[in-house]
């Protein structure tokens, strides 16, 4: 066996020169920020059942690229054709279903310290997937987002929505307008995801990007809870009909209570099977235990009439009658009071958070005008569409 013996002071050299490699390594996988920024150019129709929405949507990210740098000058915005040179953060939409229909392409764009910024951009027509939030249907506010994140690890990059250029929808172009009413606000928040087909778990950042619908309430209130509110009262018209005729009671409550039990299965076939009680749900419930209490109630008081005294089962009925009603109408005034306190807090939360969008927007102006060589190009849902049309 030949042995071979190395010095000491050559093994330090060699240390040596390994040290400025071993430096460019760890800066060259040190964690990236990828600003994103997404623009609802125009949304689809908004399906509760299926829980999905169908969206036209550009999303733009960008991220530092120091191998351009003081290759442009400071403001230039120029196509990048030979991208798959440079590190790419391999992002994705996450909520997709289907086969999108998308198209790809990158820039570079230098700013006013002439830094270099790779900036990919994304024309995507999709249906995504939404998990809606039923609780306070008819009254409620969905959310509609994207879920844009990444095959690479939380170690390797880092997701954030732009600070420079907002996420913006055009409220203009909506589809469901007369189901739905968009808002201008857009939220974001960073969330992390695992790939569950591997077995280690890695876990890649997600960012997710959404915007506000609320339902319009008027069609339930008048096709729904305006027809269930006469079907209940009906019920309280066989207090009219004599005691002794308990039988002809029971059929005529019995046809109104069957009624509204239709009225159910009618709205249940408009929303998810869900494992709660949306708030439409609770108000048909209690309707329809009113009207069991009121079949029970002339049960009742026949029994007082065949076994007791005629006048006894006369003047129980009576009061019955009253107290019955006036848990109703208790109801129906509980219920509407809920109904506008929601309604209303929710009108001023996303009126709000609408204003405080319009006075964002009017700062960059305000900051685009004075400086707007230094600042990022903002682009209109009207240049988003002219330049994805050309790169297609």
């Amino acid at each position: 066996m030949e042995t071979v013996s190395v010095n000491w002071q050559d093994n330090k050299k060699i240390g040596l020169q390994t040290l400025p490699r071993i430096a460019y390594c760890a800066a060259a996988f040190r964690q990236k920020d990828v600003y994103v920024r997404v623009v609802f150019i125009k949304i689809g129709e908004i399906n509760t059942i299926q829980e999905t929405f169908f969206a036209d949507t550009f999303v733009q990210a960008r991220w530092r690229e120091s191998k351009l740098d003081g290759d442009g000058e400071q403001g230039e915005e120029r196509d990048l054709p030979e991208w798959e040179k440079y590190w790419n953060p391999h992002l994705y939409v996450d909520n997709c279903l289907g086969e999108p229909k998308e198209s790809v392409w990158y820039q570079v764009h230098y700013d006013g310290s002439g830094l270099a910024y790779v900036v990919q951009k994304r024309r995507i027509k999709a249906t995504f997937f939404e998990k809606m939030e039923l609780n306070s249907y008819p009254f409620d506010t969905q959310d509609l987002s994207l879920c844009v994140t990444t095959h690479r690890g939380e170690d390797e990059i880092e997701i954030v929505s732009d600070p420079s250029e907002l996420s913006t929808v055009n409220t203009q172009s909506f589809v469901s307008e007369q189901e739905w009413t968009l808002h201008k606000y857009i939220s974001s928040w960073v969330k992390m995801t695992t790939d569950v087909y591997r077995s280690t778990k890695n876990k890649h950042p997600a960012v997710y990007i959404s915007c506000k619908a609320s339902r319009r309430f008027n069609f339930f209130v008048w096709n729904i809870i305006l027809i269930m509110i006469f079907i209940g009262i009906l019920i309280f018209t066989t207090f009219a009909v004599s005691i002794a005729l308990v039988q002809n009671r029971l059929q005529l409550s019995f046809i109104l209570l069957l009624s509204n039990i239709t009225f159910k299965f009618n709205i249940s076939q408009t929303l998810p099977k869900v494992s709660y009680l949306t708030l439409l749900d609770k108000y048909v419930i209690v309707q329809i235990a009113m009207m069991c209490l009121v079949c029970l109630w002339h049960t009742t008081v026949f029994l007082v009439y065949d076994n007791h005294s005629q006048n006894l089962a006369v003047g129980c009925d009576r009061v019955g009658f009253g107290v019955l009603l006036g848990l109703y109408v208790l109801f129906q005034f509980t219920f509407f009071l809920n109904a506008v306190y929601l309604i209303k807090k929710k009108g001023k939360l996303i009126q709000n958070r609408d204003k405080g969008e319009k006075d964002m927007w009017s700062k960059i102006h305000r900051k685009e005008s004075g400086i707007r060589q230094t600042t990022p190009v903002t682009m209109t849902a009207s240049t988003i569409i002219d330049a994805s049309n050309t790169s297609m």
